[in-house]
């Protein structure tokens, strides 16, 4: 079981310690690219998303129901 645990630890380290290789010997056009489809991306969902619609939600003032530990001000 410890080997297991051991080999999931150096996995995980050399794949971190790789993915930090590749970031810091990128090129400026690969970071450029990088930008461009994130801000492709974010337009794209900017357009499907619009605005939420939260009526459904249980917390709003026309959906809220009285709870049974809720105490009026005026009273018991």
């Amino acid at each position: 079981m410890a080997r297991r645990v051991l080999l999931k630890i150096v996995y995980v380290l050399t794949w971190r310690t790789l993915g930090l290789v590749v970031v810091l010997f990128r090129g400026d056009r690969a970071i450029a690219a990088e930008v461009l489809v994130l801000w492709h991306q974010n337009a794209v969902l900017r357009r499907q998303g619009g605005r939420v619609n939260t009526s459904w939600s249980p917390l709003t003032e026309s959906n809220r129901r009285p709870s049974p530990y809720h105490r009026d001000a005026r009273g018991p």
